[in-house]
């Protein structure tokens, strides 16, 4: 269990994580997205709580969401800019597929990256002035669950590259134990700022939108690709931060 997180850290973060296993190896890791998140979660949270008596709110909101950013390369915001450009053309599946290869980003595509970070670095500006801090903890860990959950309820459209290598290898049993990791989290996590009702809320409705995304996706494209499976799961941090500051 401990290299199965290890590995998932390894591909959903830079961090320096020294594991042979090879792309088959790290299909496998789907189930343990959700931990690998809460850990990324734990680290947003370590930098707000040491740096937050020193820095104004504003700044640290940026710093949290640079470190958030930077944890993971930007890989998947790069799978989100390019789904919005082969979402918006105007041309038949493989041209779509296409565009998503083109390293280049389009307008849209930019245009969505900087809405996108604009919304987030908002909302978790308003968390923390509001001492949500469960929250703060959490949105990883729906945006990790969400493309977990993409995994299983896609299906490759190409039969090349990693994402159909997850795709492939994330049967139920892989995502019954990322379900179960998630709620794990989410009730801990929930009890212990007191909180565990309204994340428990937030967390199902983030997952039950990204199941739809994933469904629009996959009869868009006929299948998923790994950028898609990216834009799923930016998608769903971005909708858990947004609901945890509605108000019911």
């Amino acid at each position: 269990m401990i290299r199965g997180i290890l590995m998932a850290l390894s591909f959903l973060t830079v961090l320096p994580i020294p594991l042979k296993g090879g792309p088959q190896g790290v299909a496998r890791t789907t189930p343990f997205f959700p931990l690998a998140g809460l850990l990324k979660g734990l680290i947003l949270i370590g930098l707000a709580s040491v740096v937050s008596p020193f820095v104004p709110v504003k700044v640290l909101a940026g710093g949290i969401l640079l470190l958030h950013t930077g944890l993971s390369g930007g890989l998947h915001l790069d799978g989100l800019a390019d789904t919005i450009d082969a979402v918006a053309a105007r041309t038949d599946r493989q041209r779509r597929l296409r565009i998503m290869k083109d390293p280049s980003v389009g307008p849209l595509g930019a245009t969505a990256l900087f809405l996108v970070l604009l919304l987030k670095f908002l909302c978790i500006e308003e968390l923390l002035s509001e001492g949500l801090w469960a929250e703060l903890l959490l949105f990883p860990v729906a945006g990790t669950t969400a493309m977990a959950g993409a995994c299983y309820f896609g299906s490759p459209a190409r039969t090349e590259g990693l994402g159909s290598l997850f795709i492939r290898e994330t049967g139920t049993r892989e995502v019954l134990t990322a379900l179960l990791l998630a709620t794990f989290s989410v009730i801990a996590i929930g009890l212990l700022f007191s909180r565990t009702t309204r994340v428990m809320i937030v967390m199902i409705t983030t997952v039950g939108i990204a199941l739809v995304l994933t469904r629009c996706l996959q009869r868009m494209f006929h299948g998923l690709t790994g950028d898609n499976i990216g834009a799923v799961g930016e998608s769903s941090e971005l909708v858990f931060l947004v609901l945890s500051l509605v108000r019911f």
